[in-house]
């Protein structure tokens, strides 16, 4: 494969720390262990720093976007190992719960709630505001093979489009918590599976995997924790198989907002479609790119991405002034003919991009702090309305993880973990509390 000495001691390095913590969680008593924020960010860095890139060496896949970024593989491999050490530490040495909520805890534990119902009613959200998006033609963009007109030609066009986008983020916490009105027998599983399968065929037709992503994720640490159980591994296994290949097909039969054409696939053969959907680690390629730039032909960026990270919910409309966070473009261009469009890389190459190695070091750890203090706050009280937030923010972490945007991070929590939040704050209004059962 011509790895160098210094690449192939940071692959074995990687290797280690991520085998070591995924071994530690599956042999682990404690069933919360395998969901923990750690295993999740070591599989996400076995699968985006080792396995990846390694696969693209060895099928010569390593020229994308009309650039060679195989001379960039050591940068990357560098920022990788640091930025898991850092945030290992980080997470080895937290130990105090995130938030206090023994207020919310003892509510859930003498109350009877209809998760059902909240579930339902934030779904409705999401979905009314979503039809206002596709201008009313909701049918169209369920089903993600029908191939019809784009959102363009027929949705919504506003100064305040996101907004009405956005809330399709709220399936995710919404159907946890239907999830959990299913298991407690407040909501019939038909109407759960087809809310499931509207967001589904929605996520698909806008060709958003992440979101798939993050609600397969959020729909399993729910299940698994309000339950205290441990998935089978052999399941577990055969479920990553399948996760891998479907990343491989919505890979090469997407369209940006337009659905997927399978026709693009008809004489691939099923071991292709795996190892394509091992396509997505290809970020690891663009932060090396954009290292080896910074600071020679690109400035670093300091506090650029968390100032407009805030100034984000601003519409633009309201102040046209607002940043644009044009430093995205930057690196963009770094690939030539426009063929930057649509690059990403992890957060720590954020990171990077504000402070350097420094950055790399420092927000790594800090990330590890505050992933601890989440997942002790969690296993402390576990509650279903605590569990539920967790889920959605472990759902979350993938994107966080992989895209280093801050701004869109910003947007995230507030479109999807957010409203775990809020309902926590209302959930003892009168409206969704049910009368204690009389035995």
């Amino acid at each position: 494969m011509n790895l160098n000495s210094l690449e192939i001691l940071l692959l074995v390095g990687l290797g280690i720390i991520t085998i070591t913590n995924l071994s530690r969680a599956i042999l682990s008593r404690d069933k919360a262990e395998l969901w923990s924020p750690l295993t999740f960010i070591s599989f996400i860095f076995l699968y985006y720093t080792v396995t990846g890139p390694l696969i693209a060496i060895f099928e010569s896949n390593t020229y994308y976007k009309l650039v060679e970024h195989r001379p960039y593989f050591e940068t990357s491999w560098i920022a990788s190992f640091l930025s898991l050490t850092s945030l290992v530490f980080g997470y080895e040495i937290s130990n105090k719960r995130l938030f206090n909520s023994a207020n919310l805890a003892n509510f859930e534990n003498t109350k009877t709630i209809n998760y059902g119902k909240i579930g339902i009613y934030l779904f409705l959200v999401g979905l009314m505001l979503f039809v206002v998006y596709t201008g009313g033609s909701i049918i169209t963009f369920i089903n993600p093979l029908s191939g019809g007109r784009t959102v363009d030609e027929m949705g919504y066009m506003g100064s305040l489009r996101n907004y009405f986008i956005l809330p399709i983020n709220f399936f995710v916490p919404a159907l946890c918590l239907m999830l959990i009105g299913v298991q407690k027998k407040q909501l019939t599983r038909y109407i759960f599976l087809g809310c499931l399968l509207a967001a589904i065929g929605i996520y698909l037709g806008f060709a958003f995997r992440y979101r798939l992503v993050i609600l397969g994720m959020a729909l399993a640490a729910t299940h698994y924790l309000y339950n205290h159980k441990k998935p089978n591994m052999l399941f577990a296994a055969g479920v990553f198989i399948m996760v891998i290949t479907a990343m491989g097909i919505i890979e090469s039969t997407r369209t940006y907002f337009g659905g997927l054409n399978l026709q693009r696939i008809e004489n691939r053969s099923y071991s292709e479609m795996f190892l394509k959907g091992f396509g997505e680690s290809r970020t690891f390629g663009t932060l090396g790119l954009m290292i080896e730039h910074i600071p020679e032909d690109i400035d670093y960026i300091y506090f650029s991405p968390y100032i407009q990270g805030f100034l984000m919910p601003i519409p633009r409309s309201i102040w046209p002034g607002k940043p644009a966070g044009d430093h995205i473009s930057k690196v963009t261009d770094l690939y030539p003919n426009g063929q930057g469009k649509g690059a990403a890389w992890p957060f720590y190459g954020e990171y990077y991009f504000s402070f350097g190695w420094t950055g790399v070091v420092l927000g790594s750890f800090l990330l590890g702090l505050i992933l601890k203090r989440f997942f002790l706050w969690m296993k402390f009280y576990q509650t279903p309305l605590i569990i539920i937030t967790y889920s959605t923010g472990l759902g979350c972490l993938f994107f966080i993880c992989t895209r280093g945007y801050f701004p869109q991070h910003i947007m995230l929590f507030f479109f999807c973990l957010y409203p775990c939040f809020f309902i926590n704050r209302i959930v003892t209004k009168s409206q969704f509390i049910n009368k204690p059962v009389r035995h």
